[in-house]
């Protein structure tokens, strides 16, 4: 099936409407966020859209780290437009493309003409794999109700405590978010993944305490996709 799907993400309700409104007179299927987790979310769940709109300043990534998370992370290399600032210069080498407000029938042609000079394939891919069985299959010798077990426990553990990282950032008591951060971390080198070791990592030696909030978002959006995946996969019936 041809991919109508435009990911947009926006602040503000009324700028948001408004090129929602515009992209779907023209036929397109627009998923719209206030935040770019909710785009993020959608993307781990249900693979490519045909395009994203990121807005420069969008929150709690903004832009151009919700579009570096999605190519290192998530392996999707989207057809992205940042929607820029007034006062922002274009010289960003990762730039694919880029609109300015106030949002209009102008804006319809520019992005029309972006996409119709795409060269990448209009497919869905499937999602890089944010985990492995592997050591815990070596760990119990293939025991299937060590690792089932094994897969629960990180399920709970770690949205347990990840809920109380948040917590611990908004009553800006960063020493407990080192010492939470230094719990996990065990939880996902046993499942092989490198990325929230190392976002653990980081948010145990991290100095500037502004950016914890960042990484604790990172960290939540790491555990999802490892939950997401293991759902999608039923890893224990392959076993």
């Amino acid at each position: 099936m041809y991919n109508k799907k435009i990911l947009l993400v926006e602040r503000q309700d009324d700028e948001r409407g408004i090129l929602k409104k515009i992209l779907t007179n023209s036929s397109f299927e627009v998923l719209d966020f206030s935040d770019s987790m909710g785009a993020i979310q959608w993307v781990m769940e249900n693979g490519n859209p045909k395009l994203l709109i990121l807005e420069e300043f969008a929150v709690p990534l903004n832009g151009w780290q919700t579009m570096d998370y999605m190519r290192s992370e998530l392996k999707k290399d989207h057809p992205t437009l940042i929607v820029l600032d007034a006062d922002t210069k274009t010289s960003n080498k990762k730039l694919q493309g880029y609109l300015r407000k106030p949002y209009s029938d102008k804006t319809l042609v520019e992005i029309q003409s972006f996409l119709d000079n795409l060269k990448t394939p209009d497919e869905i891919e499937e999602l890089s794999k944010a985990y492995s069985l592997d050591y815990l299959i070596d760990l119990s010798d293939g025991n299937k109700e060590f690792i089932s077990e094994s897969l629960e426990l990180f399920k709970d553990s770690v949205s347990e405590r990840i809920t109380a990282l948040q917590a611990a950032i908004d009553q800006q008591q960063f020493g407990e978010v080192r010492k939470i951060a230094h719990s996990i971390k065990p939880s996902f080198h046993m499942l092989l993944n490198h990325k929230g070791k190392e976002l653990c990592q980081a948010l145990e030696h991290c100095k500037i305490d502004n950016e914890l909030s960042v990484l604790v978002q990172e960290l939540k959006l790491e555990y999802e996709l490892i939950q997401n995946q293991i759902t999608l996969d039923s890893p224990i019936e392959k076993i």
